[in-house]
């Protein structure tokens, strides 16, 4: 295995851990409580699961292949600006929950990350980021689950 195939395959096992530690947990919530944490843990057990099977095939099929021959060198700086630019984001997503709620937050955020990051067209981001509207709406009907209000709409102004 690559260096790379085995800091995916850590990461990977970690996840599986968190994933399945919060499966174990949410076991004691109500059953109303749960089904959120159970949902998210669940997706997040399998999908990861899915994906260590994937590293460790490829890392496998890899092994018989020509080593290239000057090693890929990782450039730690840029690796570092990519990751800040996205802890960047989900900090301004945390700051926007905080002032103005959760779902008006998500309505600007996905449709600003999808259209900036994803360089997605914009009516398919507001087309999309009303389904996942719709989707959170019907789970707070359904379930009985109550977003966050934010500090700015809770002062109803």
């Amino acid at each position: 295995m690559t260096k790379t195939s085995i800091e995916r395959a850590v990461a990977q096992i970690f996840l599986v851990a968190v994933f399945l530690i919060g499966i174990l947990y949410a076991q004691s919530f109500p059953f109303r409580a749960k089904i959120y944490p159970m949902t998210v843990c669940v997706a997040g057990f399998l999908l990861t699961t899915a994906g260590l099977i994937t590293t460790v095939i490829n890392a496998r099929r890899a092994r018989g292949a020509p080593v290239p021959e000057h090693p890929v060198e990782y450039d730690m700086t840029a690796r570092l600006r990519k990751s800040t630019i996205y802890l960047a984001w989900i900090i301004g997503y945390f700051a926007l929950i905080y002032l103005f709620g959760f779902l008006a937050s998500t309505i600007v955020f996905v449709v600003a990350f999808w259209i900036i990051v994803g360089r997605m067209k914009p009516h398919v981001a507001v087309i999309c980021a009303a389904a996942l509207i719709g989707l959170l709406l019907l789970g707070e009907h359904t379930i009985g689950v109550e977003w966050p209000e934010g500090v700015l709409w809770s002062l109803n102004l």
